[in-house]
């Protein structure tokens, strides 16, 4: 393994000698004990860290939230018509064209789909002149404002590749994954220093099943096959890219399941202590035989996107998109089986501090 990957195994695996199930709950018995801290015996200290805690959770909460009502008693069988079609989404053209290219052209080269800020003018990048209220919220936390108000950093925002994986690979991680117990629950994962594998409700905005795999071998052939397939070298703000990260998120959506329209948290991945920081997913096809199932990237509420647009990959390849700022759902499956896998480039860190989002994902319907 090179000097480069070793920098990305990830930071909350709890030690080879444990499976991945047994490895999530530890770390989220982990997360959850932090508020008590055990060498702390006074209880006004422990009430003080708690209640940090707990306002931590709920600036958490009211990111994921961000601006929209989720409601707690929701479920995929109770949803209303008008909720569902706004969580559910479906490739019928009412969203904007579809891109349906054949087999032969997604395992050629990669292409792009949404130039870089194709949505945005000058009165949508924070330059420090504009108008737009980009202060805090009421609790402190980040306006949804700070997140978009960007500088464009890759030529594209949304791409997609070409061959990453054969037939035969992509069968072998669906096993695999399945021999792990893929968890079904209506979550999210909170994100944040001291929550990250604590569960949020989403208000049944997300239904499907997904397991977490951590694989530093296969990072370093991603890494290699990763190469030529559209990830700048350099950022624009001249941040170099550093390799795929070693998590690998496999999600598995059956006949009506789906994930309604969101925004990855800025990071999204882990942040590492060498410096290094996850800048954009990459939605990976395991499977095709299915009906619905695209990858929809949208406009609106900042996004890059400036027309949507629904993908559907061919079997081992992927759409790739820059975090933080491109609005996107994994669209209904109408028939069949769908599998994905996700994973994670890393660049250079600002050397400067900037806004990012204390989560892994914002809700954007």
């Amino acid at each position: 393994m090179s000097e480069r990957m070793d920098r990305f195994s990830d930071a909350a695996a709890a030690g080879d000698d444990h499976d991945q199930h047994d490895e999530q709950q530890q770390q989220q018995e982990q997360r959850q004990d932090v508020p008590v801290v055990a060498h702390h015996t006074d209880s006004t200290t422990r009430s003080t860290t708690g209640s940090m805690m707990d306002d931590q959770m709920a600036r958490i909460e009211l990111e994921v939230a961000n601006g929209w009502s989720l409601r707690p008693d929701a479920v995929p069988e109770n949803l209303t018509k008008e909720e569902r079609g706004r969580f559910a989404l479906v490739a019928d053209g009412s969203r904007g064209r579809t891109d349906a290219a054949d087999a032969e052209e997604w395992y050629g080269k990669w292409r792009g789909v949404v130039p870089g800020g194709a949505a945005w003018d000058d009165s949508k990048i924070d330059d420090g002149t504009s108008d737009g209220n980009t202060s805090a919220n009421d609790d402190g936390s980040a306006t949804a404002e700070q997140f978009i108000r960007e500088e464009v950093r890759s030529p594209w925002a949304v791409w997609t590749t070409g061959a990453l994986l054969s037939s035969a690979e992509c069968a072998a991680w669906i096993e695999r994954a399945e021999a792990l117990d893929l968890e079904t629950g209506d979550f999210i994962f909170a994100g944040g220093s001291n929550y990250g594998l604590a569960r949020i409700s989403t208000g049944a905005r997300r239904h499907s099943s997904t397991r977490l795999v951590d694989d530093d071998e296969f990072a370093a052939l991603m890494t290699d096959r990763m190469a030529d397939q559209g990830l700048p070298e350099t950022l624009s703000d001249g941040r170099k890219y550093g390799g795929i990260g070693s998590s690998f998120l496999v999600t598995r959506y059956e006949e009506g399941q789906y994930f309604a329209p969101h925004f990855d948290g800025r990071g999204s991945g882990g942040f590492y202590r060498d410096g290094y920081v996850a800048e954009f997913t990459v939605v990976l096809y395991l499977t095709d035989d299915f009906v619905g199932g695209a990858t929809h990237y949208l406009p609106g509420q900042g996004s890059e996107v400036a027309e949507a647009v629904a993908l559907r990959p061919t079997r081992g390849c992927a759409a790739v998109h820059r975090q933080g700022t491109v609005l996107h759902s994994g669209g209904a499956v109408l028939e069949g089986t769908k599998y994905i896998m996700q994973f994670f480039p890393y660049y250079e860190a600002p050397a400067l501090p900037e806004p990012r989002p204390l989560t892994n994902l914002r809700w954007g319907a």
